[in-house]
């Protein structure tokens, strides 16, 4: 219910009322609601438009990669990154139950991150090597 009245007393460059924003479930996993509030929905459509075009971006490196094994790293670090981020949004709009799921690179938290970070790490190596022709010698 608090997620729900933050939401809806969010304006489009902030909130519009002075509350004290407590959540008793943690405040990395709903933190999209807490800068919504803060800062706005066009920040909130902003910020969730950039993690769906990295999303859209790992899919089009996916569709090029001719690699059997560099397609499965991709499709597997893609369905990790593309959970999180659909997960959290749907946490942070009322949509989906509050689960622990934090928002890729926004909430704190080192393991998260890190993950990310090697997730779009092997992503780009992958792709960087797209166009090498590995030839098995006997």
């Amino acid at each position: 219910m608090r997620v729900k009245e933050l939401i809806g007393n969010a304006g489009l460059f902030g909130g519009t009322q002075q509350v004290e924003i407590y959540f008793p479930e943690g405040s990395p996993d709903l933190i999209l609601t807490s800068l919504t509030y803060e800062l706005g929905w066009i920040f909130a459509l902003l910020l969730s438009g950039i993690l769906l075009l990295c999303i859209f971006r790992m899919f089009f490196i996916l569709t090029n990669i001719k690699d059997h094994y560099g397609t499965l790293l991709i499709s597997g670090g893609l369905a990790m990154f593309a959970m999180q981020v659909f997960i959290n949004l749907g946490m942070s709009f009322g949509v989906l139950p509050i689960v622990s799921v934090s928002l890729p690179f926004i909430s704190y938290g080192v393991s998260g991150t890190l993950l990310n970070s090697f997730i779009f790490g092997i992503v780009l190596s992958v792709y960087r090597k797209k166009d090498v022709i590995w030839t098995v010698q006997s």
